[in-house]
């Protein structure tokens, strides 16, 4: 049957290696089979799981940190104010949760406080007095959220100018 002694030892070889694998397989499955537990129809005793714990009150001062940085300083409406070196922009916002109420007419009323700022590497000469902090926009305002769906928003800033490039503006929305 075999033409040669290693064919012979290759067939004895694989047909042992065969024989153990099966074996591995049928010994393992017997193993998770006689450990799992067996039921008929008792349902499990559940353990008793302790109520959840009530959430912390939520904060009532919420922050916004946000960082700009960029290599020009174009205003909104297309103003190139600063083409040289890096322009930094940093915006700080508070808000104060001052009412809420799901039932109320009025659900909520949020007061906002910031500042934003235009601060640059190379010197701001837009103005009579050049600096490197060219621009300060400070913002106060308030939400007024009622019906569930409508808001009301009434905020005030200042556009005030550090190196003098324009009159200092008071803008109300």
């Amino acid at each position: 049957m075999y033409t040669s002694k290693s064919q012979r030892i290759k067939a004895t070889f694989g047909a042992r290696y065969s024989r153990f694998v099966s074996a591995a397989l049928i010994a393992s499955t017997l193993t998770f089979a006689a450990a799992s537990p067996v039921s008929a129809g008792e349902p499990e005793a559940k353990e008793q799981v302790p109520p959840p714990l009530e959430a912390p009150p939520q904060s009532l001062i919420h922050g916004l940190i946000n960082l700009e940085l960029s290599n020009a300083y174009i205003t909104p409406r297309g103003l190139d104010v600063q083409n040289k070196g890096l322009v930094i922009q940093p915006l700080v916002l508070l808000f104060f949760d001052l009412y809420s109420s799901k039932q109320d007419f009025i659900n909520d009323v949020t007061l906002t406080i910031g500042d934003w700022n235009s601060i640059h590497t190379a010197i701001a000469g837009s103005g009579p007095h050049p600096g490197h902090w060219n621009e300060t926009d400070p913002l106060t305002g308030i939400t007024v959220k009622f019906f569930k769906d409508l808001q009301f928003d009434a905020f005030y800033t200042a556009f005030v100018s550090q190196v003098d490039a324009f009159k200092h503006r008071r803008i109300s929305t």
